[in-house]
């Protein structure tokens, strides 16, 4: 990331702000260079609809350079569009599933709003995700394909994926918010799937804690609150070991300021977290969150979320987050890795996750799938070597200067 995009991006950032700043950023929207560059970031991470908000909220934005206000009016404009498109196919999953008397619930997307979220069409809405019972798997996949969705990928200890496809091929080239080319639907059978080595026991009992909610005129099942928020940090904490897009801190940010003097839901979503290394998980993310946007956490998760974090995990936010916060989609540094490793349910479970990775790559180098990313992929991995025997080094002088004091 060259000192001029990480300037930009910092700029965005500082508009976000409980009390947002705006000149940094009406001052680099001006310049000539790095426009399409900041557009595609702000795409990518998910905070193009939220920055025309924010400065049209504030008043900001016919102070914005031209070209790049009408950029932003028009992706809100598409959105919209694309936004009623999903939502009309969102009303035809959950009328199938009801109809079929399958017990599931939405996660994520249109559940977000508006406790995350304040309008349906500020955010990009790629698939539809529910979570169900392990029992449930075949009805709903059945009614899935019953509606003409297709199974393109099954993890044995995670989620389904299935999708409407046309013959369009997607590219780089392609209108993020025009309307979708393909259908998504993705069927999850665990409140939180592992990843990277790592499970956390949480949610187990989510079925317990299921409410109905509108939007539109689509009724559709959804969790209490609670259980809605926990799964928004995991899902950020899935994401640790490659890219984030902020767009998802945001929200979770946006979340806590709406509910920040609410301490009957914040006692309850702490009883919720239980386990020591969920509540890690929950305070990795929380310090995210305060480190892109400034948010302020209510005193009950700091204290047992943030501030118990351990030496290591707090060194990693402290030198890592705000560059890998702001990488670019596809280059991605893997420093988020070297987190992951310290919420592994074992070394052996780590090891295992990466030679499944290493095999991955292998195979896809072999049938010719990977050889423009080869090197790319082999910098990333280099990097993070390189990354993991600092942190390390340094892991091992501060125990032997604390040994010496």
């Amino acid at each position: 990331m060259t000192e001029d995009q990480s300037e930009a991006k910092l700029a965005v950032l500082e508009c976000f702000r409980a009390k947002p700043e705006f000149e940094h950023f009406l001052d680099v929207a001006h310049r000539q260079e790095g426009k399409d560059r900041l557009l595609r970031w702000l795409d990518e991470s998910g905070l193009a609809l939220y920055l025309h908000r924010q400065l049209s909220s504030h008043a900001a934005l016919e102070s914005v350079e031209p070209g790049l206000r009408e950029a932003l009016q028009r992706r809100l404009d598409a959105n919209r569009d694309r936004t009623k498109i999903m939502l009309s196919e969102f009303e035809r999953v959950n009328a199938a599933l009801q109809r079929d008397s399958i017990p599931y619930v939405v996660v994520k997307g249109f559940s977000l709003t508006d406790e995350f979220c304040p309008e349906p069409w500020l955010r990009h809405q790629a698939d539809i995700d529910v979570l169900v019972e392990v029992t449930s798997v075949l009805l709903v996949k059945h009614t899935a394909c019953a509606l003409g969705y297709v199974l393109e990928e099954e993890d044995s200890l995670g989620e389904l994926k299935m999708a409407i496809r046309s013959e369009h091929v997607p590219s780089s080239s392609d209108f993020l918010y025009g309307p979708p080319q393909h259908l998504h639907l993705e069927i999850h059978r665990r409140f939180y799937e592992p990843e990277c080595g790592v499970s956390l026991n949480i949610g187990d009992d989510w079925h317990d804690h299921v409410v109905m909610q509108r939007i539109g005129s689509v009724e559709y099942p959804c969790l209490e609150l609670p259980y809605r928020f926990a799964t928004q940090m995991l899902h950020a904490f899935r994401h640790i070991n490659s890219w984030i897009r902020l767009s998802w801190l945001y929200e979770i940010g946006y979340f806590v300021d709406q509910f920040r003097d609410n301490e009957q839901l914040w006692d309850s979503i702490t009883g919720l977290t239980g386990a020591r290394r969920v509540q890690n998980a929950f305070g990795v993310v929380a310090s995210l969150v305060g480190n892109a946007f400034g948010t302020e956490f209510p005193t009950v998760a700091r204290q047992n979320w943030i501030e118990p974090l351990p030496a290591k995990q707090r060194d990693w936010i402290e030198r890592y987050s705000v560059g890998w916060m702001l990488s670019d989609f596809g280059r991605g540094d893997k420093s988020g890795l070297i987190l992951q490793r310290e919420f592994a349910d074992s070394t052996f479970a780590w090891w295992s996750y990466r030679a499944s990775r290493a095999a991955r790559l292998l195979r896809m180098t072999s049938t010719g799938h990977a050889d423009l990313q080869l090197s790319e992929t082999l910098r990333k991995q280099a990097d993070h070597v390189w990354r993991s025997v600092q942190w390390n080094l340094k892991g091992i002088l501060h125990r032997h200067e604390t040994d010496r004091t």
